[in-house]
């Protein structure tokens, strides 16, 4: 038998909201696997709520902001500061991290991109070979040598925080060209539109 690795996906943590358990996160996520050197971590979004009133966001409720960050200055770079060291545990095998609705609500009313900025915590030299935007494709090699040769085998994945059902986004409905585009890269994975 070969050497099995684990992938653990997670999302929507939403710290910074009432509702998000921080200590159930470190203790099903983080301490269950962070000491297993075959584990790896992608973080599919949303690691914060990041809903504040500042924004103008009609989803905010002042009963939903933990209180860690009521009344606080910058609860923004609070949150951003909360969640890398909720993820500094796992920083070295947490392979890739995604935008999510929220922290691109509020790149787009402030001009700072939340996930890039705990990304440029967690990995100051090399931040940007692990932030893919909303969706992405990442592609995992394994390789395994024995005398008579070698194998790889390649596992690509389709990473995305959500796709929109058409309902209240800028999107609209799943268009054509999305169809054409996920069609093209099942059947060919090198080929890109």
């Amino acid at each position: 038998m070969g050497q099995k690795f684990k992938f653990v996906c997670f999302s929507d943590v939403h710290h910074g909201n009432t509702l998000s358990s921080t200590r159930l996160f470190n203790q099903e996520l983080v301490e269950k696997h962070k000491d297993n050197p075959d584990c790896y971590f992608l973080d599919l979004g949303d690691g914060m709520d990041l809903i504040v009133g500042q924004a103008g966001d009609k989803r905010w409720k002042a009963s939903m902001v933990d209180p860690a960050y009521v009344g606080k200055d910058n609860p923004i770079d609070r949150m951003i500061e909360g969640y890398s060291k909720m993820l500094w545990p796992i920083k070295d095998r947490l392979i890739v991290m995604l935008d999510g609705n929220h922290s691109l609500s509020i790149l787009e009313h402030y001009g700072t991109n939340p996930t890039r900025r705990v990304g440029m915590r967690l990995w100051p030299d090399s931040f940007e070979e692990r932030l893919m935007g909303y969706s992405g494709f990442l592609t995992t090699r394994f390789h395994w040598h024995k005398k008579s040769g070698s194998r790889v085998r390649t596992l690509t994945w389709n990473l995305t925080h959500g796709i929109s059902n058409g309902t209240g986004r800028r999107w609209g409905a799943i268009s054509h060209r999305w169809v054409r585009q996920h069609s093209l890269y099942r059947r060919y994975p090198r080929v890109r539109p």
